[in-house]
């Protein structure tokens, strides 16, 4: 769960089973999918979700989806451990100083390794 999402301000947790978005059943992320398509960014909906074992319904304000692309800035005050791995992950980019990278979805940017 992405940290200050709707579905977080709402107080869906972790462990929790998503089972139905405003009384409709959902039984697989494409369900889910379907459903917030058909709502607006500011609509308000209820989720209903298993905690465990407890329904428990939550109320949620739906947001735009956060963007797939993510630019990464250099921290001015980082350590200089830190700054050595930015180096080095940046080394393959001829030394960019500011990095735009696009990761497949659900995968992490991957780190060269030192030699």
């Amino acid at each position: 769960m992405i940290s200050g999402s709707p579905a977080e301000r709402a107080g869906v947790a972790p462990d929790d089973e998503l089972v139905a978005l405003d009384g409709f059943q959902l039984k697989d992320k494409e369900a889910l999918d379907k459903r917030l398509r058909e709502r607006d960014a500011g609509d308000r909906a209820t989720l209903h979700v298993f905690r465990r074992q407890e329904l428990v319904p939550l109320d949620v304000d739906l947001a735009a989806p956060p963007p797939e692309k993510w630019v990464i800035e250099e921290d001015k005050r980082a350590s200089a451990a830190a700054r050595r791995l930015r180096r080095a992950w940046l080394a393959p980019l001829g030394g960019a100083r500011v990095a735009t990278p696009v990761v497949a979805k659900g995968r992490k940017p991957r780190v060269p390794r030192r030699e």
